[in-house]
């Protein structure tokens, strides 16, 4: 017969850890020390705050103390309680773990998929309290969420949340995904759009400039258009998939920001406004779990909380590292080719690998190198996201993950071999243009140092646990190199790091000791004694802006809040406060874009009819853009000349080719001269020929090795290379280097140099304001008498004189690249601007330098 039961549970509540050692199924004999100390932690400081983050390092049973807050506060207080993740893989996993090791057999659920396939029975269980939710951040962050009054959420891995919570409030919309919509949108857009940036919409990436460029829309520009934008938007949504994110800000556009690329539109609040969604603001107590929270107010401007109360285990505890990762640096010692065969080599050693890549088009490339040199099967992300069974039964297979870096686990035997390609850097618009438009490069260095420790810990979980890690890309090289980004890492990946760089080797011996690694002999036991004693001579130090960076978050995030309800005073006195935190010489740039932002607001209160804002707007914008120089529309709306914005900072006018010049670099990579020296000697050899195309190729090498958007068609009437540096100034050329000194320039010749502005500026969309000097670049010592008149506008260069101007230019280059920090540093922006200045590259001094033949008589014999 069946047991009879009562109507009330024995366990005891009296803790979460007294409730856990009533758990009978537990797998668990209890908790461990450190899960002890938290938990007391918890209860004795966090039981009122509403918002509560705690820190557990990887390994240390992060999901186990989650679970049994959630459960205990499910069971003490009667509370629904929602368990959230980043994938649906872990969703999954936590429920498992809960169930056959922590003893919850009956009282935890899984949610994924559409709200209308949830299990019936689980729905009513959560809704009464009986079970806690699991469920993925898409699943909680959604227009018609099932879970729309949970009383306590957890969020898990929390530190990976800024794209998951931020996505409710953004609108994405990609040229390849809604070409329509796409383009529909860079049409409105074009009218406050320069013709040239309107192009590069309408046409997408030309080229290396083209594909990584990106900017702000002004909203002072933007609100001229804003009703004719939400128009096309609501026609093109009404019956797609971005209907419901487009309906979250429809109504609050002055709230958002708008940024574009040439193949990308996004519209999003700076910060996300989470307490403005009810089902988040509502809950009682709100949760945040992750391995590393970072110092400078990071979880607060991704989770748009301006005060999260911490929690962390001891220090001692904090010492320890987690399992023992032995890494690989070929970038040290071998050339791309040799880097490609050391990999398939490791692959074909381990016989499983997961590969980090942080883009999708990295990722295919990746896809099919592997492919073309081993056979082995190889996974997405998307196929292992619900189960990684299909990987871990295969014998050999590789997992290939675009900016996945974390929320996916291959501990013990599941994976032994990471690799990690690429730099986790600027992950979505925002980022980029805070980097590279700003030089914001500071406010995210935390945000990527907390992606790369995730990364690099994706396949040892435990203590006991091991993976070797090889770092495969320049600029994640070049990253692990300098001791100021070793110093800030916990002592142990400190120690480990260093112990990799000092192995790097020909390829032969590091797939040597990859062998001993995996052997975990006497010959690896002497190296990890080397790595304890590397461990025991390292300090970990905070970056020293992280503090003033931790105090503005709370400002900015009730800047976000303030704006979002439309008190644009509030919002003012808020990014003042913000200013006031922020004077670190590190956060120029990120200071820099809180001016734009304070004169925003300024500007909003002026069209609001509130007298004095205009003239505070404009002091704020002009703040803005003498700090940053290289944005085109900032200089317009502070109503700066380029003239101003050079007596504020010479070279000023080359702060656009400072930008792109950052990006060929770290393209080129600086630790060794292998890339940067072939295109060099390429830029000598073809300058130094008088043969057209040779010489031709190598100029339009060295305009975009300049930083100029450099290019060259072969058509009928087209010119030779041109150089644009931006919407100002161009310079388009004619080389006619195989001329004799003798040779007399025809009428012909003339007319077509003369020519070659229209022509640019019609191909290119250029406004009719842009200077385009066309010049000729020749050695001949005159032109036919009837050639003169078409000279009026054309500049001479001597073909000698150029190739003595290009030299010194590429030593220029070859001198800031041993500086070169990586991109987004204001003080190497302004070293590398006062350079140009000096050798005549900069645009103001080129077109003093390139004046027009107006006199052309003296060119004629």
């Amino acid at each position: 017969m069946a047991f009879k039961l009562g109507g009330t549970s024995s366990v005891s509540l009296e803790t979460p850890e007294r409730m856990f050692l009533d758990f009978s199924d537990r797998a668990f004999k209890g908790l461990l020390t450190h899960q002890g100390h938290v938990l007391a932690q918890y209860q004795a400081t966090a039981m009122s705050q509403a918002d509560v983050a705690i820190k557990l390092p990887t390994g240390s049973g992060k999901t186990l103390v989650g679970t049994l807050i959630a459960e205990w506060r499910r069971r003490s207080r009667a509370e629904r309680v929602v368990y959230i993740c980043p994938t649906k893989q872990l969703v999954h996993q936590v429920v498992e773990e809960a169930r056959s090791k922590y003893g919850m057999r009956d009282s935890i659920a899984g949610f994924v998929g559409k709200k209308a396939d949830f299990d019936p029975s689980d729905k009513g269980r959560y809704q009464s309290g009986e079970v806690i939710a699991v469920t993925t951040y898409g699943g909680f962050f959604n227009a018609s969420t099932f879970f729309d009054e949970p009383n306590c959420l957890i969020f898990d891995d929390a530190h990976s949340a800024e794209n998951y919570m931020a996505q409710h409030w953004t609108l994405d919309i990609e040229r390849t995904t809604h070409p329509a919509l796409f383009s529909a949108c860079a049409n409105v857009l074009a009218q406050i759009l320069s013709p040239f940036d309107a192009k590069r919409m309408r046409d997408g990436s030309q080229n290396i400039w083209d594909a990584t460029w990106v900017d702000m829309v002004p909203s002072v520009s933007f609100s001229s258009i804003e009703q004719q934008f939400a128009a096309v938007v609501d026609e093109h949504v009404a019956h797609n998939d971005l209907r419901w994110r487009w309906g979250e800000i429809r109504n609050h556009l002055n709230a958002c920001r708008l940024y574009i690329s040439a193949n990308e539109i996004n519209i999003r609040p700076l910060v996300p406004p989470t307490l403005r969604y009810k089902p988040f603001a509502a809950a009682t107590q709100r949760i945040y779990m992750s391995a590393t929270l970072g110092s400078g107010g990071d979880l607060e401007r991704v989770t748009g909380v301006p005060r999260i109360h911490r929690l962390s285990v001891s220090d001692d505890y904090n010492a320890l590292g987690v399992g023992r990762r032995f890494f690989i640096m070929p970038g040290r010692s071998l050339g791309a080719d040799e880097q490609h065969v050391l990999q398939c080599a490791a692959i074909d050693e381990a016989k499983r690998a997961v590969v980090l890549v942080p883009d999708f088009r990295t990722a295919r490339t990746v896809e099919t190198d592997i492919a073309q040199t081993i056979q082995i099967p190889i996974f997405s992300a998307t196929q292992i996201e619900e189960t990684k069974t299909p990987f871990l039964n295969s014998e050999r297979a590789v997992a290939v993950l675009a900016n996945r870096y974390d929320g996916m686990d291959f501990p013990d035997d599941q994976c032994r071999l990471l690799i990690m390609r690429g730099l986790p850097s600027a992950a979505n618009l925002q980022e980029k243009f805070l980097v590279t438009r700003m030089g914001a490069r500071a406010l995210l260095a935390d945000r990527i140092r907390t992606r790369f420790v995730q990364a690099v810990g994706r396949c040892t979980r435990s203590a006991t646990d091991y993976s070797a890690v090889i770092l495969l890309g320049e600029d994640l090289q070049t990253y692990v190199s300098k001791r100021e980004t070793r110093v800030a890492l916990h002592p142990e990946l400190q120690a480990e790091i260093t112990f990799g760089l000092e192995q790097s080797g020909p390829t032969q011996d590091m797939i040597e000791n990859l062998k001993l690694f995996y052997a975990r002999g006497p010959e690896w036991r002497a190296a990890d004694n080397e790595i304890r004693r590397l461990r025991g001579e390292s300090i970990q130090v905070e970056l020293p802006m992280l503090e003033q960076l931790r105090q503005a978050s709370f400002y900015e995030v009730g800047y976000q809040y303030a704006l979002w309800d439309g008190d644009h005073q509030g919002a003012l006195e808020k990014a003042r406060q913000v200013l006031t935190v922020l004077q670190d010489a590190e956060l120029k740039g990120y200071r820099a874009f809180w001016n734009y932002l304070a004169g925003d607001s300024a500007s909003r209160l002026a069209r609001e009819g509130i007298s004095g804002q205009d003239g505070i707007a404009r002091d704020y914008y002009s703040a803005s853009s003498k700090a940053t120089t290289g944005i085109h529309w900032l200089r317009q709306i502070a109503g700066l000349r380029p003239d101003e914005v050079s007596q504020a900072k010479p070279g000023a006018t080359a702060a656009v080719l400072i930008e792109r010049l950052e990006l060929r670099l770290d393209e080129l990579g600086t630790r060794h001269d292998e890339k940067f020296a072939k295109v060099e000697r390429g830029i000598i050899e073809g300058l130094g020929k008088d043969e057209a195309s040779a010489f031709e190729n190598a100029q339009k090498e060295l305009g975009g090795l300049l930083g100029f958007s450099a290019g060259k068609i072969e058509t009928a009437g087209s010119p030779d290379p041109w150089w644009l540096a931006d919407d100002d100034f161009a310079i388009v050329f004619e080389d006619y280097t195989e001329a004799l000194k003798t040779s007399l320039l025809s009428v012909n010749k003339a007319r077509q140099v003369a020519s070659h502005p229209v022509w640019l500026r019609s191909h290119l969309g250029l406004a009719e304001s842009t200077h385009i000097v066309p010049v000729l670049v020749s050695g001949i010592g005159g032109a036919d008498r009837d050639a003169a008149i078409h000279l009026q506008e054309v500049a001479f260069w001597p073909v000698d004189q150029f190739r003595n101007w290009a030299l010194n230019a590429l030593a220029v280059v070859r001198r800031l690249r041993t500086t070169f920090p990586g991109p987004g540093d204001m003080f190497w922006r302004e070293d590398a601007m006062s350079a140009y200045a000096i050798a005549s590259i900069d645009p103001s001094s080129l077109r003093a330098m390139l004046k027009p033949l107006r006199g052309a008589e003296r060119f004629v014999p």
